[in-house]
C-alpha cells in the first residue's frame, strides 16, 4: 500500500507556494456576463409569477392583444385567463428583450446619454 504524505508535509507545501494573485479589472465600469442579470431576472419572474393573486392589472392593453390574437384565422374563441396568459408572457419577453438590448449598448460601450 502507498503512503500518504502526512498533513505536516502538506501544509509545508502549500506554505512554500507564491500566493495568488487574481486579476483586477483595469475597467472599474466593467460589465458582468449577461447570464448574471439574466439569471436574476428570470429568478424574479418566477417568484413574482408564485405569489401573484391579483390578476387584474395588465401593462399592456388587452383588448389590442386579443384583436392581434383573432387575425389567425384557426383561432375561434379567445378564453380569458388565455388572454392574461399571453399578455404576461409578452410583458416577459419584452423584458427580457430590453435587457438583453441594454447589455449589448453598456458591453460595446455606446453613448446612452443623448436619447
Amino acid at each position: 500500500m502507498e503512503e500518504h504524505p502526512s498533513q505536516a508535509t502538506v501544509n509545508e507545501a502549500f506554505q512554500s507556494a507564491p500566493p495568488i494573485i487574481l486579476p483586477q479589472p483595469s475597467d472599474q465600469h466593467q460589465i458582468p456576463p449577461l447570464e448574471v442579470p439574466l439569471q436574476t431576472f428570470w429568478s424574479d419572474k418566477l417568484s413574482e409569477i408564485k405569489h401573484t393573486t391579483d390578476f387584474n392589472f395588465h401593462s399592456l392593453p388587452l383588448r389590442r392583444i386579443k384583436k392581434i390574437m383573432q387575425t389567425d384565422e384557426d383561432v375561434q374563441r379567445i378564453s380569458d385567463d388565455a388572454l392574461v396568459f399571453f399578455a404576461k408572457a409578452c410583458e416577459m419577453f419584452i423584458q427580457d428583450l430590453t435587457l438583453r438590448a441594454w447589455h449589448h449598448t453598456k458591453e460595446n460601450k455606446r453613448d446612452t446619454a443623448k436619447l
